[in-house]
């Protein structure tokens, strides 16, 4: 079948100016799940062409891609966010209501469009996947712990004089997130974005620039991998911590994790009190990592504790290995020290990515 051209566009809701994909062969439906799809700045739902007719070779029956005025125009992305979830709301609710939850799929800025709705308008409740292609995330949940924001102490110290938004309850165990970027020579560098890793999605680098990553083979892979249920998925979720130091300081010192690699704040550090205790009533993740089915019965994560400040003669140090069984639904209760008896507590959760794509497909 040739890629698909403009003629494969049916628009469905003026309004919105929401088109939906429809391929060259007319076969059953294997998937009913709808798929949606956002386009990046100056762009169009044009530009998702060979994208979804990956999606209807993979027998998906109900493919949609959306343009965003105020990304076509190039202006900002709180603005495009509000009628984004719209769009998404109507779909759900009017054309395909037996569905509860879709999959979401994001190109550059609209790959940051897509996070801003599932992580701050509740589209978590509404999405099961969402795959970000090289989408310029410049903050993090972890960046608002950094400073404080969304801190909650048994000493009632609350933190939000910042006017920091608070995340929703354990929102990263409710649906998968896979951030996929470019890279060369080492860099995430893919001639338009430096991307990060975030730690609430399963990173993927791959050697491709920002205009070929939604378009050709290598990134549907990826998605397809999930969508098979191919994946283990495991999230380290920060639960709490109080830190010690070995003087009559009340501060800690500053300081970040790193997983497998992976900083944690990528934008930030933590700069707790010393001696209080933080909880974590909305459970943060540190790092999301995805491993394949069958390949392994356990998977062992690097965990260290990286000192920023020199206040002190000795430097806080902590380096463990998370040894954590891929089974379904695995939660694991983890607790350690330093070297100078701070605790801090985990929460490891593992479970199998949703299968999407039936095995006959």
């Amino acid at each position: 079948m040739s890629i698909g051209g403009e003629d494969h566009w049916l628009p469905i809701q003026e309004k919105t100016s929401l088109f939906r994909y429809v391929g060259e062969e007319n076969r059953p439906p294997l998937v009913t799940m709808p798929v949606v799809m956002v386009h990046g700045v100056l762009s169009s739902h044009r530009t998702w062409n060979q994208m979804a007719e990956h999606f209807w070779n993979d027998g998906f029956e109900y493919i949609y891609a959306t343009n965003v005025a105020d990304l076509e125009d190039g202006l900002s992305v709180d603005d495009a966010v509000t009628p984004f979830a719209e769009t998404v709301e109507w779909l759900l609710s009017n054309v395909h209501p037996q569905h509860s939850k879709l999959i979401l799929v994001g190109h550059s800025i609209g790959g940051v469009v897509a996070r801003r709705y599932v992580e701050y308008h509740g589209g978590f409740e509404r999405v099961l996947f969402l795959f970000s292609l090289a989408g310029p995330h410049k903050g993090s949940l972890l960046s608002h712990l950094s400073r404080m924001a969304i801190f909650r102490s048994t000493f009632g110290d609350s933190g939000d004089e910042d006017g920091g938004r608070a995340v929703p309850t354990n929102f990263a165990d409710r649906f998968v997130m896979v951030n996929i970027y470019g890279e060369s020579d080492g860099a995430k560098f893919d001639g338009v974005v430096n991307a990060v890793d975030l730690p609430e999605a399963v990173n993927v680098g791959l050697k491709l620039s920002h205009t070929q990553l939604n378009k050709g083979d290598q990134a549907y892979n990826v998605i397809r991998q999930f969508l098979l249920g191919q994946k283990w998925v495991v999230r380290v979720l920060l639960r709490s911590m109080r830190m010690l130091v070995p003087n009559d300081s009340e501060d800690a010192g500053a300081f970040y994790f790193e997983i497998e690699g992976q900083r944690a704040p990528f934008d930030g550090v933590f700069q707790p009190r010393a001696g209080r205790l933080y909880e974590f009533t909305d459970l943060t993740p540190l790092g999301t990592f995805a491993y394949p089915m069958g390949a392994r019965v356990a998977a062992d994560i690097r965990f260290r504790l990286r000192e920023v400040s020199r206040a002190g003669p000795v430097r806080r140090t902590l380096y463990a290995i998370l040894h954590v069984p891929l089974v379904e639904q695995g939660v694991i209760e983890h607790t350690m020290q330093d070297n100078f008896g701070s605790e801090i507590n985990l929460t490891i959760h593992c479970a199998g990515a949703p299968r999407v794509i039936p095995e006959d497909g």
